[in-house]
C-alpha cells in the first residue's frame, strides 16, 4: 500500500516542508520469511525529504525497503528500530527518547507512534537545544552552589501580576539554607508566595520596596527587624534588594550583634558625656568656691603684715611677700582651671566670628605687656569663621601671651600671625580620608623667642606640663592645654615647631566649613 499526494492520511508537501525526518513504516507479514509463517516486518511506505537527507538516500531507494532485510542501515540499528516499532505497533503506546549519534556528533529526539496499520517515526535534530539546556543546567547548578554556600540569606522572587499588570505578590523561586534559617521560614518554599509565608508584609513598606525595585530597576538597601510566625519582632538585618528579570533578589545579613554593640557604645558614650559634664561642673564649682578662701587668706595676710611687719626675711625675701606670691600663684591656678573647665564643658551655640576683631581685642587686653616688652606684632587679614566666640578669643590670647612670655632676654619680641587656606591632605598629620578632602584655615603664630626642643612639641600641650621652673617663667602650665582644647572643640588641629633659641611656630588648623 503506497500513499500518494492526494491521500487523506499523509500529505507529502506538508511533511517535506518540515525540518524533522519523517518515515512511515507499514506493518507487513510474510510467510516465507520466518519459520512460523506469520512473521511481522515493517516496510517503508513514506519518507520526506529530511529523512532522505538524513539517511543519504533517494526516496526511490528508501520506499519499499523492509526493516529486517534492508541495504541501508547497519544490523544493530535495524534490530533496535524493529524492536521499538514492533512494541509500539502491538501496544499502541507512543515511544519517545533522545540519543547521541556518534558518527554525526549530534543529539536526536525520536518519537514513534502507531498510525493505522503502521508506525510513524519522527526524528528531530535537537543538538543546539540539548547543548543549550545542558549549559543552562550547569549554570543553574553553579548558581545554586554559589547561593547555597553564601553566608548571607538569599531569596529569589518572581513577580505575580493581576490582569492590569500590577504586582500583587511574589512567587518564591529559590531560598538558600541561610535565608530559611535567618527568616525562620520552611526550607522548601519554592512555589509559595511571599505573602503566603509572611502575610504581615502585605501593607508594609518592605513589600512596597520589593515592588519599587522591580518597577524602577533601582536597587535599595535598608535596615529592619524580622518577625516570627507569632508576629514577634526579632534581630536586626541589612536587606539588599536587586531587580532580577521580572523579580527581586533579596539578600540579607544578620547585624544583631553589631546593633547590640552600637547600642552599648551609645550608652557608654552617653554615660561618658554625662560623667564629663558632671566633672566639668565639679571642677568649675570647686575652683569657683576656692576663690573665697583665697580672698580671705589675702585679707588675713595683710592684717598680719601690718601687725608683724618686722618678722625676719627668708632667703632675702620678706615672709609676707612669699605668702603673697604663693596666694597669687594659687589664684592664677584657680583662674586657669576655671578657664579649662569652661572650654571643656558643654558648648553654647556656635556663632559667626570675625577673627580680626578677636585679635584686636586680645592685643588691647595685652597692651601693657606688649608696651613693656616693646613687642612688634604683625597680623594678616584674617577670615570669618563659625565657632564659640569666648573660646576663640581665649585661644589667641593664650598663644600670644605664650610668645610674649618666652621672649629672648634683651630682645624685643617679634610676633607674626599669617593665614592661608590649605587642604587636609597637605597637613602633616594622620587624618582620615574624609578629613583629607576638607579645606582648612591655617593660622600660623610665629615668634623669635627662646623656643624649645622639637621632642617636646607634643608634651607642651599637656595640662600642667612645664619646660621651665616657676622662677624662670611664671605660670601654671594650663594655657596651651586650653588652646588645644579650644581647637579640638572646633574640629581642628594644632601643632608646634621649634628649636632652642630659634623661636617657635604654632599652627592652628580650623575647618573652613564647620558642621
Amino acid at each position: 500500500m503506497k500513499y500518494t499526494q492526494n491521500d487523506d492520511l499523509l500529505i507529502p508537501e506538508l511533511f517535506d516542508a518540515q525540518p524533522e525526518s519523517v518515515v512511515w513504516f507499514e506493518a507487513v507479514y510474510s510467510g516465507n520469511q520466518r519459520a512460523d509463517g506469520n512473521s511481522l516486518d515493517f516496510e517503508v511506505s513514506y519518507c520526506n525529504n529530511a529523512a532522505c537527507k538524513f539517511l543519504n538516500v533517494t526516496k526511490e531507494a528508501l520506499i519499499g525497503q523492509r526493516l529486517l532485510f534492508n541495504s541501508i542501515l547497519d544490523e544493530a540499528s535495524t534490530t533496535l528500530i524493529f524492536q521499538q516499532s514492533a512494541e509500539v505497533y502491538k501496544s499502541a503506546l507512543p515511544l519517545e527518547f533522545t540519543y547521541f549519534n556518534q558518527h554525526l556528533n549530534k543529539y536526536f529526539n525520536v518519537s514513534r507512534s502507531k498510525v493505522k496499520n503502521g508506525v510513524l517515526s519522527v526524528t528531530r535534530d535537537i543538538t543546539q537545544q540539548y547543548l543549550l539546556q545542558k549549559r543552562l543546567e550547569q549554570q543553574a547548578k553553579k548558581f545554586d552552589s554559589v547561593i547555597n554556600t553564601s553566608g548571607d540569606g538569599i531569596i529569589l522572587f518572581e513577580s505575580i501580576r493581576d490582569k492590569n499588570n500590577a504586582i500583587v505578590d511574589f512567587s518564591i523561586t529559590h531560598t538558600n539554607a541561610v535565608g530559611a534559617q535567618l527568616g525562620r521560614i520552611p526550607s522548601d518554599t519554592k512555589g509559595k508566595t511571599l505573602l503566603e509565608i509572611l502575610p504581615h508584609l502585605k501593607h508594609s513598606e518592605q513589600f512596597m520596596l520589593h515592588k519599587q525595585v522591580v518597577e524602577t530597576g533601582v536597587p535599595v538597601q535598608f535596615e529592619t527587624t524580622f518577625r516570627n510566625e507569632k508576629g514577634e519582632e526579632y534581630g536586626w538585618f541589612i536587606v539588599s534588594l536587586l531587580k532580577l528579570e521580572d523579580g527581586v533578589l533579596s539578600r540579607f545579613v544578620d547585624i544583631s550583634e553589631k546593633k547590640k554593640y552600637e547600642e552599648k557604645t551609645e550608652k557608654l558614650v552617653s554615660e561618658l558625656k554625662r560623667s564629663n559634664a558632671q566633672l566639668s561642673e565639679f571642677t568649675y564649682a570647686a575652683s569657683h568656691d576656692l576663690k573665697e578662701p583665697i580672698r580671705k587668706i589675702n585679707i588675713f595676710i595683710n592684717q598680719l603684715k601690718r601687725t608683724y611687719s618686722s618678722i625676719a626675711n627668708v632667703e632675702g625675701i620678706p615672709v609676707w611677700e612669699k605668702l603673697e606670691l604663693a596666694t597669687e600663684r594659687l589664684q592664677l591656678l584657680i583662674n586657669n582651671l576655671l578657664e579649662y573647665a569652661n572650654v571643656s564643658g558643654p558648648a553654647v551655640e556656635p556663632e559667626d566670628i570675625d577673627l580680626n576683631e578677636k585679635i584686636k581685642n586680645v592685643l588691647e587686653e595685652l597692651d601693657v605687656a606688649i608696651e613693656d616688652k616693646k613687642a612688634k606684632i604683625l597680623v594678616d587679614e584674617l577670615p570669618k569663621i563659625k565657632g564659640y566666640s569666648r573660646q576663640i578669643q581665649q585661644l589667641f590670647q593664650n598663644l600670644i601671651e605664650n610668645a610674649l612670655k618666652y621672649s629672648q632676654p634683651g630682645v624685643a619680641p617679634e610676633i607674626s600671625i599669617h593665614c592661608k587656606v590649605v587642604l587636609g591632605a597637605d597637613i602633616e598629620l594622620e587624618l582620615t580620608d574624609e578629613q583629607k578632602n576638607k579645606t582648612f584655615y591655617l593660622i600660623a603664630i610665629t615668634d623669635n623667642g627662646i623656643g624649645f626642643e622639637q621632642k617636646h612639641a607634643q608634651k607642651i600641650f599637656d595640662i600642667f606640663r612645664r619646660l621651665h621652673t616657676k622662677k624662670e617663667y611664671p605660670g601654671t602650665g594650663v594655657g596651651l592645654s586650653i588652646a588645644r582644647k579650644v581647637v579640638e572643640n572646633h574640629y581642628g588641629y594644632i601643632t608646634a615647631k621649634s628649636e632652642n633659641g630659634m623661636g617657635a611656630e604654632f599652627k592652628v588648623y580650623l575647618p573652613k566649613s564647620q558642621q
